[in-house]
């Protein structure tokens, strides 16, 4: 038996302080929750949710820098910006090339092309006299090159060149979404993420949102709630490998903090931190 002492709807849009750069967000309560003593306390998450529209390049993620030199007349270099959001291969390499028209440099000079059998990317270089290079701040590690790269690594191209990537390409890194809460230090799963309630795999279509309502609670511990007075509730999200999220939206949820009928005594010193 248990029985439901707290409902906290927590909304990004409400927050007091948010970052949605790295999908947190930190609530004041006025006044504070008191958590009854001598208890057994578990919180749950019955909903959240998000847009599924997760930048894989952005100024904020340091890797929005796309640049190739030449060496025609005394050489230049052009690094291109490019504008933040979610992309594939197909859309990046059309970006690039948008930012290399707008830049001076001729009409499908460079393609990037998927290729399936290996998920890797394809570099084209249309004509001679042109080479990439990866240095810090560009999409590197997206493509799966390595920084610091050059393509080609002998020189400018003598005609027109083509390279696979060394490396696997990374646009579709995030498999799973946390749900992480100050409220609780205890994992889902078995201590491989901590302050982890909730976790989904985003299967919303790119733009949509998407919700988290579990057909069967998940209860996690939060025995250092007990006799607590919280003053400030913490929520963030990250994907699997607990790394930051980049959100474009609000994002919010649905947090139960409920108590277990059976008393029970519990070391109270460890306390919810802040992130």
């Amino acid at each position: 038996m248990s029985e439901t002492i707290s409902v906290l709807y927590l909304n990004s849009a409400q927050a007091n302080t948010k970052d949605l750069t790295k999908a947190k967000a930190s609530f004041v309560m006025d006044p504070p929750l008191v958590m009854p003593g001598n208890c057994k306390l578990k919180v749950t998450c019955t909903q959240f949710s998000f847009t599924n529209w997760f930048l894989n390049v952005s100024a904020a993620l340091a890797n929005n820098h796309f640049v190739i030199s030449d060496n025609i007349g005394g050489g230049h270099t052009f690094t291109l910006v490019i504008p933040d959001g979610s992309y594939n291969v197909t859309d990046l390499s059309n970006a690039i090339n948008v930012a290399g028209i707008n830049a001076g440099l001729v009409d499908g000079l460079v393609q990037l092309v998927p290729d399936f059998s290996t998920n890797k990317v394809l570099f084209k270089i249309s004509v001679a006299n042109y080479q990439i290079s990866f240095p810090a701040g560009t999409m590197y590690a997206l493509l799966g090159t390595n920084l610091a790269q050059l393509i080609p690594a002998g020189g400018f191209t003598a005609a027109a060149y083509n390279e696979l990537a060394p490396l696997v390409a990374n646009f579709n890194s995030v498999l799973n979404v946390y749900l992480h809460t100050s409220l609780s230090n205890n994992a889902v799963f078995s201590g491989k993420q901590s302050n982890v309630i909730a976790s989904i795999i985003p299967v919303a279509s790119v733009g949509s949102i998407q919700i988290y309502e579990p057909p069967n609670l998940i209860m996690v511990d939060a025995h250092e709630l007990v006799s607590a007075s919280i003053s400030t509730i913490n929520i963030y999200l990250t994907d699997q490998n607990n790394n930051s999220l980049y959100l474009t939206d609000d994002f919010s949820s649905t947090i139960l903090i409920q108590r277990v009928a059976d008393p029970i005594s519990y070391d109270t010193a460890k306390r919810p931190q802040p992130f």
